[in-house]
């Protein structure tokens, strides 16, 4: 299961959203808002830069998980949410809420690994439909170990303002997630 969390923390710190934005500002000055934002304030920063709908999708992916009673449901949910987390104070989160505190568990395992958000460069970008999508050059790495990836980084526009999709890691950490929770076979 470290495994898998670990995994996840880089792939949240590399691919990953900020205060909302005016219109005047692109894509391109948003993402690079949401990469200082995690810098500065950390993971915990990540739900404002992130479109609505793709908040609530990512709780909707973890809930089945999260709400179970079964014992590594009630471990994870304990470890994501604080010792006193029910089933139920879990379903009854906002969807910022609930990555908000999802967030600070990764920022928590980042400190404890001395994992630090280093460059992220914007190479280009590709339109489709209302979506832009960036293609990113992101490093991120612990002491000697860096780690330099190319990511497509998607965004919206909401109200005013534009807000980053889920990557396609963060459904693959929700689906990891899901098979650790999943009952044991008979």
């Amino acid at each position: 299961m470290k495994n898998i969390i670990a995994t996840a923390i880089l792939a949240l710190v590399l691919f990953g959203a900020a205060p909302t934005v005016s219109a005047a500002e692109s894509p391109e000055e948003v993402e690079r808002g949401y990469v200082e934002a995690v810098r500065t304030k950390g993971m915990t920063a990540v739900p404002e830069f992130i479109h609505p709908d793709e908040l609530a999708r990512f709780q909707s992916m973890l809930l089945p998980v999260l709400s179970g009673e079964t014992p590594a449901a009630k471990n994870l949910r304990a470890a994501f949410f604080g010792p006193s987390a029910s089933a139920q104070s879990v379903q009854t989160m906002s969807p910022v809420e609930f990555m908000r505190a999802l967030m600070g568990f990764a920022e928590g395992q980042m400190k404890a690994m001395n994992v630090k958000v280093g460059d992220s460069q914007i190479l280009g970008s590709v339109k489709e439909g209302e979506v832009v999508h960036l293609v990113t050059r992101n490093t991120a790495g612990a002491g000697s170990l860096q780690v330099t990836q190319l990511e497509v980084v998607s965004l919206k526009p909401y109200q005013n303002t534009w807000r980053l999709l889920l990557s396609g890691k963060l459904e693959g950490m929700a689906q990891a997630l899901k098979a650790q929770a999943a009952p044991p076979s008979p």
